[in-house]
């Protein structure tokens, strides 16, 4: 019968461990080094893993929308350096003239 009990205890020990480890909420850093545990149980990880992921593919959609309006500000920005030269060559003779206009009723009022 005594082969039985200690087969009993080391069955428990075994599962009461297996338990203790697969899942272990967190760190246990302020027990002694016998209840030390390393790093949170297997499920835990395997549930965090599965957060992740649904994190990454729940951002997925916001990444997206903001590398178009990235795109979108890129191509406003470049149409903009690109044509800013052309503006400047129509706008100049418009504000010459007001000016020239200007330095002329200026001139007459003296």
């Amino acid at each position: 019968m005594g082969y039985f009990a200690a087969y009993r205890r080391q069955v428990k020990a075994f599962y009461v461990t297996m338990w203790r480890n697969l899942f272990a909420p967190k760190r246990n850093l302020d027990g002694n080094l016998q209840s030390f545990i390393l790093k949170p149980g297997f499920f835990w990880e395997f549930l965090d893993m599965h957060r992740w992921f649904f994190l990454a593919v729940a951002r997925l959609p916001m990444l997206l929308l903001q590398l178009a309006f990235g795109y979108l500000a890129l191509v406003v920005v470049m149409l903009l350096v690109f044509i800013a030269p052309v503006v400047i060559i129509l706008a100049f003779p418009i504000f010459t003239f007001k000016r020239y206009r200007r330095i002329k009723r200026e001139g007459q009022q003296l």
